[in-house]
């Protein structure tokens, strides 16, 4: 019985060697064939046709905004100017003008939480938008990684902005070669896609 055992544990080890040995060797041929891109995101936010569309209406809203804040001012300053003129019933005039500060006070506030909702609204779709194109890219084109870059605009950045960026990136060089943010943006750019996408709102 124990001669007949040998050599199928032979067998048994050789088996496991060869598998263990093909693993091996497939795992560093997947390292070597690693596929990685890297996509300047700021590049892709800047060049998107529906961020000019969102920038348009975030640019409607302030435009109203500044209509309405430049109608309550023209009141406070109608009332200030009954004041200093002594007009009949200046005490009920005063209450207006109290009242009209406290609202274009409150307004103010209103309308600055508006104006962030909706920008950080578009952007959140926009963004959305972006990192769908990305995966579709990598899934398509068979990447195991594309990383994120935030790009190198630093031309009109302030020192603490460009401070703040060399904290935030992550990616301190990446050759050309891994340049996808041109693919990218053919892919969000292409006329039928723009065409079925869902109104910016």
């Amino acid at each position: 019985m124990r001669a007949h055992r040998l050599p199928a544990l032979r067998v048994v080890v050789l088996l496991v060697g060869l598998v263990t040995g093909v693993s091996l060797a497939e795992s560093r041929h997947e390292a070597r064939q690693l596929k990685v891109g890297v996509v300047d995101l700021a590049a892709v936010f800047r060049k998107y046709d529906r961020t000019r569309e969102a920038d348009a209406q975030i640019g409607a809203l302030r435009d109203e905004i500044d209509r309405e804040g430049k109608r309550i001012a023209v009141e406070i300053e109608n009332l200030r100017k009954e004041l200093a003129a002594g007009a009949p019933g200046w005490q009920l005039r005063r209450e207006e003008l109290k009242l009209k500060a406290k609202e274009f006070e409150v307004r103010r506030e209103l309308y600055d939480e508006r104006m962030k909702l909706a920008t950080d609204r578009l952007r959140l779709q926009l963004l959305d938008e972006i990192e769908s194109a990305i995966r579709e890219f990598g899934e398509k084109n068979s990447f195991d990684l594309i990383l994120k870059s935030e790009g190198r605009g630093w031309g009109s950045e302030s020192h603490q902005e460009r401070e703040q960026k060399a904290h935030w990136e992550a990616i301190a060089f990446h050759s050309s070669k891994l340049e996808v943010t041109g693919d990218v943006l053919a892919i969000l750019n292409d006329p039928e896609v723009l065409k079925k996408r869902a109104p910016l709102k």
